[in-house]
């Protein structure tokens, strides 16, 4: 069960904060994927507030609401934004374990009435600093994605060939193995200590309904000419 809420307001364009150009660790650095890290940047950096209850957390104009589960010393936030009203969070599992990264599962659900023929998580593991393309250290990043990432692209639908999670449906993520290794292994070596990875952030970037709508960094998109608006549930 996740618990614990704490509200907040989001800027008006969070990919021109001060933390926009990072790039993402065991990927490639491609454009949209520099962008859309400013964006983890900042939700990062706005729930290690969250979780330090700083009490100067409320005069701050930032991110949106965020939900904790804790467990064995471990605390897991989800940051709750415009993509949250089509895919939740519902379970973070076995967190308290020893061998938790390998079995960490994290659980979401189709919210709309829709299915979902792309999804892309966000994994940021506040704590474990790694060196990016520019030469300074950013906090780590996993992606979990479903599906085929090119139907966030204009023109682009979904085929016979695209199983996806249907309305009401769950679909449970695990780290992925290579990023997951590597962090056990620095883990294992002492390059990583064990209170770095006390704490991460989740975050539900990216939705594609195989329809040409969905959710892009968190936010709403249609490339449907015709509407100006779209519609998720």
């Amino acid at each position: 069960m996740l618990n614990g809420d704490c509200s907040l307001t989001r800027p008006a364009h969070p990919g021109s904060c001060l933390l926009e150009g990072s790039g993402y660790v065991f990927r490639s650095y491609s454009r949209s994927s520099v962008n859309r890290n400013g964006r983890v940047w900042l939700a990062a950096v706005l729930v290690f507030l969250v979780l330090c209850t700083s009490p100067t957390v409320s005069s701050i104009a930032v991110a949106a609401a965020v939900q904790r589960t804790t467990a064995g010393g471990r605390t897991a936030a989800v940051v709750k934004e415009s993509s949250s009203r089509a895919i939740a969070v519902t379970a973070i599992r076995n967190l308290g374990e020893e061998a938790w990264l390998e079995r960490l599962e994290i659980e979401v659900k189709n919210l709309t009435t829709k299915p979902v023929s792309y999804l892309l998580i966000l994994v940021v593991f506040l704590d474990v600093k790694r060196a990016g393309p520019d030469g300074v250290s950013h906090p780590q990043v996993m992606l979990l994605t479903y599906g085929r990432g090119d139907l966030l692209r204009d023109g682009k639908v979904a085929t016979a060939d695209d199983i996806p999670i249907e309305p009401g449906e769950s679909y449970v993520f695990r780290l992925p193995e290579g990023d997951r290794k590597v962090l056990e292994s620095d883990l294992a070596a002492g390059i990583v200590p064990e209170s770095a990875v006390k704490r991460f952030v989740i975050s539900v970037d990216s939705v594609s309904f195989g329809d040409g709508t969905g959710f892009k960094s968190g936010r709403p998109f249609s490339t449907n000419r015709r509407s100006s608006a779209m519609t998720t549930t």
